[in-house]
């Protein structure tokens, strides 16, 4: 995904700014004119030969990423839920459990009818909490670490 993702906006990008600077089409005034970026994205996939192909390869590859990506998202949020797991997996309902509420915040502004400005400051916004847990993830890092230290030192002095 994330491959991909760096290719089409290498391949992509200098393609569209081919056909930009040549003046073979005005991208630039179109998003000026409607502001809709993903109108853009397409039309300039539909410039490419073979572009039907091109767009059933980047929705397939999107399902992908984003299937594998929310599944192993939702297996580390879930196992986080746990203080102890001890080695087990975490419990199939609080996987799915976040699965769902992972899922809510794109589906949200899937359906909502608002800018790139806007759901730019919706991500920003919800990134804080996650942020938060991040920290805590630091945090308990650390902590886990200490303690793998000490009880390094205290195998090794232990063996003398």
């Amino acid at each position: 995904g994330a491959g991909s993702t760096m290719v089409s906006f290498i391949v992509l990008g200098n393609y569209s700014m081919e056909m930009q600077m040549s003046g073979m089409v005005d991208y630039v005034g179109e998003y000026n004119r409607t502001g809709d970026l993903y109108h853009i994205i397409v039309s300039i996939i539909k410039t490419l030969p073979g572009a039907t192909i091109v767009l059933l390869a980047v929705v397939f590859t999107m399902i992908a990423f984003y299937a594998t990506s929310f599944d192993s998202i939702a297996l580390i949020a879930s196992c986080y839920s746990y203080r102890k797991l001890d080695g087990q997996k975490p419990h199939k309902v609080v996987q799915l459990i976040w699965c769902i509420l992972l899922i809510l915040f794109p589906i949200a502004l899937l359906f909502t009818n608002s800018s790139m400005s806007n759901l730019q400051s919706v991500s920003i916004i919800a990134a804080f909490p996650i942020g938060m847990v991040m920290i805590l993830i630091v945090i308990s890092f650390f902590k886990d670490v200490e303690k793998y230290k000490k009880d390094l030192d205290n195998s090794q002095k232990q063996t003398k």
